[in-house]
């Protein structure tokens, strides 16, 4: 038995290591999940996050369950993979949730995470845009002065984390320049990533976005090959092809070694084409290693409202996406998500304590998708209106697929989301499913290649 990746910090304060009862009967948590490898079996926690490697002979004992303790069980028991027969999950999962919120409370009183629209304009004219009927304003240099001071005074001292929205977030280029620079004098400690569509790059500001603006990762939206992309898009300018140009520019950011995620945005329209953009991602783009493609599906086609869908052609489009999502896996440009290391007590940043959007006039909002309205107040005020804030922690009402459902410890769903307005349904789990194990996998070839090296280092000492 081989532990993989650690239980949870948190989990472990919260929980620590689970008794073991004699003579009462054990089985599986609802919350665990099985991973055939060829090198044995993984077993991933999603209550605590920990994933250990059971061999061949260890994998039989999970055949036998439930069954009472022998010695062979210990750690599974102490580690809650096992539990008792009669417990309650659902119940163990909220009062876990419970406490670690209210250890985050007191340890956790700072802004570190900044969404910031330095624009709501943009270049290119998607048909899909969520943001394509709002007020387009771009953000001003005094207003970027005054952001840097406001992301001072709430940080605590504490490292940021910043995303650069829009709109087109180029479009407006020169406050993100004011702000890092501002952010540096004033000692921030920061790292960024950028949402764009790419088009804006060239080598001067790809050298501003590793130094100045210090850029982790660029995520670039595609929806098709050039005839598609072109259509699709629609950009403003003229004189130039922007598929060659974006593709251009994304191979700058990868020469510069900056991390280069695609998102492929799927909806009905454009089903087919990604195979041949894949195909051509993997040619140009498969030998640089920070090179990565992920698939989503477009907000109309996810069946956010049950208005906008029937289940039979939800069922053929998720099939649609299982399938694309093997095939990138193949071309082996996947982006693997992160199995998670904490305890999972948010939906995502709107209901989070530690980060807000800051709009281009200074307005403050917990939702990239609000830009009209949701406002809780401005960086100029102290003065917030909490009613606002505590509307967005407001949850979904649980359904009783809940209480036995296997993502139950990490499901925080907002009754506010403008994408989910309904409960999951089996091809969203089956895809958050298939996503964790393709993230075990990922994580497990990691941790071998690493023994591996660690191994041979160690022979040549």
């Amino acid at each position: 038995m081989q532990s993989v990746v650690p239980m949870a910090q948190s989990a472990r304060q919260i929980l620590g290591m689970q008794n073991v009862r004699q003579g009462v009967e054990y089985r599986l948590l609802k919350n665990s999940i099985v991973l055939p490898v060829s090198e044995g079996m993984l077993l991933y926690n999603l209550l605590t996050k920990e994933m250990i490697m059971l061999d061949a002979e260890e994998t039989e004992i999970l055949e036998e369950l439930p069954c009472t303790f022998c010695e062979n069980l210990e750690y599974l028991i102490t580690h809650w993979f096992l539990v008792p027969y009669d417990m309650d999950e659902k119940m163990l999962a909220d009062q876990v949730r419970t406490v670690a919120s209210l250890l985050l409370e007191q340890n956790e009183k700072s802004i570190t995470g900044f969404t910031i629209f330095t624009t709501t304009d943009c270049n290119a004219r998607c048909f899909y845009c969520f943001e394509q009927n709002n007020r387009r304003m771009a953000m001003t240099e005094q207003t970027a002065r005054d952001v840097a001071v406001y992301i001072k005074k709430k940080c605590g001292s504490q490292k940021v984390k910043i995303t650069w929205f829009g709109g087109e977030p180029l479009f407006n280029s020169h406050v993100i320049d004011v702000i890092c620079e501002e952010l540096e004098k004033s000692g921030v400690v920061f790292s960024s990533r950028i949402v764009s569509n790419g088009y804006l790059f060239d080598d001067e500001m790809v050298e501003k976005a590793r130094h100045l603006w210090k850029v982790k990762d660029v995520q670039i939206t595609l929806d098709g090959t050039e005839r598609v992309y072109n259509k699709i898009k629609a950009f403003i300018y003229k004189e130039e092809n922007a598929y060659v140009k974006v593709m251009d520019n994304m191979e700058r950011l990868l020469k510069a070694e900056m991390k280069v995620v695609v998102r492929l945005n799927m909806g009905r329209h454009n089903i087919q084409d990604l195979y041949q953009l894949c195909d051509e991602l993997a040619v140009r783009f498969g030998g640089y290693k920070k090179f990565r493609v992920a698939l989503a599906l477009l907000y109309e086609d996810r069946g956010s409202n049950s208005g906008q869908r029937t289940d039979t052609k939800q069922h053929e489009l998720y099939h649609e996406l299982f399938a694309l999502e093997d095939y990138i896996e193949r071309k082996k440009i996947a982006s693997y998500r992160s199995l998670p290391k904490r305890i999972k007590l948010n939906h995502c940043m709107a209901d989070s304590d530690s980060a807000v959007t800051i709009l281009p006039d200074g307005k403050l909002g917990k939702c990239e998708h609000f830009l009209d309205s949701e406002f809780f107040g401005n960086i100029y005020s102290d003065n917030v209106e909490n009613a606002v804030i505590d509307s967005w922690k407001e949850r979904h009402e649980e359904w009783k697929e809940c209480r036995d459902c296997l993502f139950y410890p990490t499901c925080s769903l907002i009754k506010k989301c403008p994408v989910r307005q309904r409960k999951c349904d089996e091809d969203e789990r089956r895809l958050k499913e298939r996503q964790l194990k393709k993230s075990m996998r990922h994580t497990w070839e990691i941790f071998r290649e690493q023994a591996e090296k660690e191994k041979r280092d160690t022979d040549l000492v």
